[in-house]
């Protein structure tokens, strides 16, 4: 009863997991980059360009994302994920600088170079969207890297539903050999369950059949000599067999 336990709540786990996990989010991440010097002729007016790369690593849409950078920025060059995109700028009351584009798709990317007056860091952007913040550690020139994230989403997705079929075939078999010790006899091993837990619950079926002398028909001796697992029986099956 122990074993049938434990692959229940093994099979709920699971269950529960899956669910978990096959919510649908997005992951806004994005890197700045360092700043060039385009023009410092004047060294009252120094001209730095910059540009900011913004990923969607999630699987789900971001909506209305929000990019506030706390100074006044003029746009050289905007690549969208998709011309049909739409998006705005414009100066907030404090002088910052804010463009709203209306939503990036997953494994979308946007990119814009701009430049001004002094060097911009992390702590100047604030970028946000429908349903979350963007983060700051976005891995520029290697696509595979911004997936890890979905990769593992899906290895651990299937895991666990893995994890929670085999425990609930596991749990069953055992309340099989329990119950119906003849019939788990007859049977060939579940498919993903483990050949010494099978082994085990077998031996747990045998026990009782030689508890109960269930042995002493015909029929259930051929089922020991001739089952379809005759050549895995353990010492404890041979030794009730007669």
């Amino acid at each position: 009863m122990k074993q049938i336990l434990i692959g229940v709540i093994v099979a709920l786990a699971g269950v529960f997991a899956a669910y978990y996990l096959n919510q649908k989010s997005a992951d806004v991440r994005y890197d700045l980059s360092r700043p060039i010097t385009l023009d410092n002729s004047n060294p009252k007016k120094v001209v730095i360009a910059q540009q900011i790369e913004i990923a969607n690593s999630g699987n789900a849409v971001a909506q209305k994302l929000r990019i506030r950078i706390a100074n006044q920025i003029k746009i050289l060059s905007f690549i969208k994920d998709s011309q049909a995109d739409k998006s705005e700028q414009f100066i907030d009351n404090l002088g910052a600088t804010e463009i709203i584009y209306d939503k990036l798709r997953p494994l979308g990317r946007i990119k814009f170079s701009f430049s001004s007056e002094t060097a911009l860091g992390n702590s100047d952007i604030d970028m946000k969207f429908q349903d979350g913040v963007a983060s700051s550690d976005l891995i520029i020139g290697n696509r595979l890297l911004n997936t890890i994230p979905q990769i593992i989403y899906w290895a651990a997705f299937a895991f666990f539903i893995y994890s929670g079929y085999a425990g609930l075939r596991q749990s069953l078999f055992s309340y099989k050999c329990t119950y119906a010790p003849v019939d788990a006899i007859k049977s060939s091993k579940p498919l993903f369950v483990k050949e010494s837990a099978w082994l085990a619950s077998l031996e747990d079926a045998a026990s009782r059949l030689g508890k109960q002398k269930y042995f002493q028909r015909s029929e259930d001796q051929k089922i020991c000599l001739r089952g379809t697992f005759s050549n895995y029986l353990t010492r404890n099956l041979l030794r009730i067999c007669p």
